[in-house]
């Protein structure tokens, strides 16, 4: 394949670096990254790691450069490897608030009664789940210890931050909360994270943080290594860059900041925060320039106006011999995935709901919890829940998506929607006419023809929003701007045609 000359001036770049050099590239949408990075890692003597975000990027990548000299990992499973290969076989296990319940650290030494005692709707569990946030915003950060910052963070992210609200009881009950609370958790999560190693049973936060931690462990994770290609590296979290940054060998860090979805999960825009020079792929072979045109609109609707750099649509929206269902329908929430699989379903349409089956038995694990029948071995969002008053709490006053939208189903009387959808659904894409999942799980997948579903934001009501969070905290304004990040990456799904909702009013 001929390389354009964005990408020849990566390649020759890319092939110059020495030492613990980087370089940054900066890759819009369909851009070519995988063909870019492969011509990295044939150009480069000796081995490399191609770092992916995800197995399933990870495996794709592999049979790309399967004869390059770049092997193709995870971080998580290189940390993995060499976690095992130093202290042996661990458990991995999910950090949550039965985690540390079944650790027995939630009543820290001296203490005379339970820290949440007399705090409005605090308990236990309520209490075990911020320490188990704890231990996960410290692993997920480049910090060398546990502190206060990390269980203050914890509890502003489901609390919010009393410093951005105005008087009155929520933010009174949060200044409690956060006074009350920060230094108890900070010794339950530290006492929970010491728990977990002696034991050899943690999580993939616990043990890559064991990785960052470990100047042993973090050489043996690159010790074959002549250099590191990292994609997607937007999303990567400070622990990620501080184990990369510290790997003493040149890096090629790839990917697009306005496609950084992932902070509310640890992600930060490493590419913003890695030393090096900056690079563009600026030239989209996925779709032609009236996409282009709608994606560059979508970017020059934030309230930074976006990239200098705009994106070139250099494809033909042609689509002759695809294989799979030609429409898919983005969602921004799963609540959105519900209703939208209901409407085409009740069209006659075969529709595919990606992840589904979780769904279902979310659903069954949560009615068993309210008639009070706690599933044995359920997992995914419930399974930190022994009873059903937990689950409401939880839904109320908790940052999970999923679990507040079950509730309210349930409540009102409609769970047996998501049991009329498993019954009427196809169970491959393969077999569907239409395809329905969340913007988060479709980024890096394309269609012919995208919709987006009416739960994304209107562009007004977006800047609204911004404009009160930017009021209120650095951190709450970026995270408003990711909803253009999101929309971003909806729209460039699509190869021929995008279809946005009826009241979405782009500006020109």
């Amino acid at each position: 394949m001929q390389l354009t000359e964005e990408q020849q001036a990566i390649e020759a770049r890319a092939q110059a670096l020495a030492g613990s050099e980087s370089l940054k590239v900066i890759a819009y949408a369909g851009t070519g990254k995988t063909t870019t990075l492969r011509r990295v890692a044939e150009s480069r003597a000796g081995q490399g790691a191609y770092l992916a975000f995800n197995r399933s990027i990870a495996r794709e990548a592999t049979g790309k450069l399967h004869d390059t000299g770049a092997r193709v990992s995870t971080m998580h499973a290189l940390a993995l490897r060499a976690v095992r290969d130093r202290y042996g076989p661990i458990a991995l296990t999910a950090t949550n608030a039965n985690a540390l319940r079944d650790a027995g650290v939630l009543q820290g030494p001296g203490r005379s009664g339970p820290p949440w005692k007399g705090l409005f709707r605090w308990g236990e569990y309520r209490f075990a789940a911020a320490a188990a946030r704890t231990v996960s915003a410290f692993c997920a950060s480049a910090d060398a210890h546990l502190t206060e910052h990390h269980a203050r963070k914890a509890l502003i992210d489901v609390l919010g931050d009393p410093k951005a609200m105005g008087p009155g009881p929520r933010r009174e009950r949060a200044e409690s909360a956060l006074g009350r609370l920060s230094g108890p958790l900070t010794q339950t999560a530290t006492a929970y994270f010491r728990h977990a190693l002696r034991a050899g049973a943690f999580g993939h936060d616990i043990y890559l943080k064991l990785a960052d931690l470990s100047p042993p462990l973090r050489a043996a994770m690159f010790d074959a290594e002549d250099y590191i290609l990292i994609d997607e590296a937007q999303d990567l979290s400070p622990v990620q860059r501080a184990i990369v940054t510290a790997a003493g060998c040149p890096v090629v860090a790839v990917g697009d900041p306005y496609q950084q979805i992932y902070s509310w999960r640890g992600a930060e825009n490493a590419l913003g925060h890695l030393p090096g020079e900056s690079l563009y792929l600026t030239g989209s072979f996925r779709f032609g320039p009236d996409i282009a045109a709608l994606a560059g609109r979508v970017l020059h609707s934030r309230p930074d106006q976006g990239p200098m750099h705009p994106l070139r649509g250099l494809g033909s929206g042609g689509y002759e011999g695809w294989a799979g269902a030609h429409h898919a329908v983005l969602c921004r929430t799963n609540a959105g995935v519900i209703d939208a699989a209901g409407h085409y379903l009740r069209r006659g349409f075969a529709v595919w709901v990606d992840r589904f089956d979780s769904v279902v038995a979310d659903m069954r694990a949560a009615l068993a919890l309210q008639a009070g029948r706690r599933m044995e071995g359920v997992s995914g969002s419930m399974a930190s829940f022994w009873t059903w008053s937990e689950f409401v709490m939880e839904a109320r006053h908790g940052t999970d998506a999923v679990v507040t939208r079950l509730c309210e189903m349930i409540q009102k009387g409609e769970a047996e929607v998501v049991f009329e959808i498993d019954g009427a659904r196809v169970r491959t894409a393969a077999e569907a006419q239409v395809v329905i999942l969340t913007c988060h799980r479709a980024k890096g997948m394309e269609w012919p023809a995208v919709q987006l579903w009416d739960d994304f934001g209107r562009i007004d009501k977006l800047n609204k929003r911004y404009n009160g969070a930017a009021r209120k905290s650095q951190r709450a304004a970026e995270l408003v701007l990711e909803e253009w990040n999101i929309l971003y990456v909806a729209v460039t799904r699509a190869v021929n045609r995008v279809a946005l909702p009826e009241d979405m009013e782009l500006p020109e």
